[in-house]
């Protein structure tokens, strides 16, 4: 059963982009020690619980915050870029660790790569931060 997604989608509405920020640079702390328990069953069944929940967390604020800033000016383009930018990240993510996994003959190599990933997205996250500055979470209006 999947858990109800509206609880993220209010708080992504309120604390947007604190989520993007914290989450990105947050998830280098979830994959990171994710790859050392996953020689076992038992330690990559529960990362993947934790990883698969932050992930869905930062991933939907991020998608929210996409059609959020694109949608006054052009509606329809917002749903097609948070959509081309969720696909672009399912197709190119386990290419990249494929290839990891190829060449270090691990399969823990993949976690290793959304380690990596997960590192270059807070880094682009915090420059952008640093060269726009503090920006406010608040965005209007909210889903009641």
């Amino acid at each position: 059963m999947t858990p109800p997604s509206w609880p993220i989608g209010r708080s992504s509405d309120r604390h947007g982009r604190s989520i993007i920020t914290v989450g990105a640079a947050g998830l280098v702390g979830v994959w990171a020690p994710a790859a050392m328990p996953a020689h076992t069953m038992a330690g990559l069944a529960g990362m993947t619980l934790l990883t698969g929940a932050a992930v869905f967390g930062v991933g939907s604020a991020l998608i929210a915050t996409i059609v959020r800033i694109a949608a006054p000016a052009a509606p329809r383009l917002a749903g097609a870029l948070a959509t081309t930018a969720l696909d672009i990240g399912a197709v190119l993510g386990p290419v990249v660790a494929v290839v990891a996994v190829d060449r270090a003959k691990t399969p823990v190599a993949a976690l290793w790569c959304a380690a990596g990933a997960s590192a270059l997205a807070a880094a682009i996250v915090l420059s952008d931060r640093a060269r726009r500055g503090p920006v406010g979470d608040g965005v209007g209006t909210v889903a009641r």
